[in-house]
């Protein structure tokens, strides 16, 4: 099961990319009460001994105001470093944006550092397979079917030997990404031992249905 994701916008009046970590800091704390956190900080929970929690790092592409690939590729670059300094490959994996030239430096770092990363492509199984890819992290209402309104389905994947997760099955109506009709639900929960995860806002609601 995947956590709720941490996402920071604009703050200080700088873009993550654009300021250092004290400088995006002093604008104060998150809307939870809790400050932006490290990798080292979040590593640091983690780093438990027997602990079943994964950190899934979410590599996003910079859009707005234009595409600037190199900073998410930097940014994932670095993160590997600090990983492998850490010797917490064991905890942590990547998922990451579809675009095809950040994608092929997360599949670079992914054969570099050993931390499986997962494409958000919208892609058939063979083309995450050319990638280097063995995982395809799929957006339920916009690339599967039966419930959403793509044309991949699970199967298509596991037959392939790609491993899938989905995102996100959700209790309400989101961003336009998820899935939370009955039906939908009940479909996915019931597909969940053939999953490597499945996404959601409301873990614990998700929770109590897969146990």
């Amino acid at each position: 099961m995947a956590p709720s994701a941490i996402s920071i916008g604009q703050r200080n009046g700088y873009h993550p990319w654009e300021a250092t970590l004290e400088q995006i800091r002093k604008a104060g704390v998150l809307k939870n009460g809790e400050q932006v956190p490290s990798l080292e900080e979040f590593l640091d929970i983690v780093m438990v001994k027997n602990n079943c929690t994964k950190l899934v790092l979410d590599i996003k592409n910079i859009t707005s105001p234009s595409t600037l690939t190199e900073y998410p590729i930097k940014a994932v670059q670095r993160a590997c470093e600090i990983i492998k300094a850490r010797h917490a490959e064991p905890w942590c994996e990547f998922i990451c944006t579809g675009n095809t030239t950040v994608a092929r430096a997360a599949a670079a770092c992914q054969a570099s550092y050993k931390i499986p990363v997962g494409w958000m492509g919208n892609q058939t199984p063979a083309t995450h397979k050319a990638f280097g890819f063995s995982w395809a992290n799929m957006n339920a209402a916009n690339y599967m079917t039966p419930y959403g309104k793509g044309d991949k389905t699970i199967d298509q994947f596991v037959n392939a030997g790609v491993e899938i997760s989905i995102f996100n099955v959700d209790m309400k109506s989101g961003d336009g990404n998820a899935v939370y009709s009955e039906d939908a639900v009940a479909y996915y929960v019931s597909q969940y031992p053939k999953l490597r995860f499945l996404c959601t806002n409301y873990p614990s609601w998700l929770l109590a249905k897969v146990k």
